[in-house]
């Protein structure tokens, strides 16, 4: 069973960029379904995203020929 990767952070990590890069794809990522928001506790939400799915946005990206 696959884990979710939370927060921008870590997910930025996968691919070596800073949390700001990574922030920046933010709506292309939503937009596709490859993140998605959970509520906790205290009702804020947390960005989430299943490291296969980060992997099929960066072959998109790549075979668009866009750099992440």
């Amino acid at each position: 069973m696959e884990v979710a990767i939370e927060h921008w952070k870590n997910i930025a990590r996968i691919f070596g960029i800073s949390e700001s890069k990574m922030r920046s794809y933010r709506d292309e990522l939503l937009d596709g379904g490859f993140i998605f928001y959970r509520r906790v506790r205290n009702g804020n939400r947390v960005v989430c995203a299943f490291p296969s799915s980060l992997r099929v946005w960066a072959a998109w990206k790549g075979a668009r020929r866009e750099a992440i």
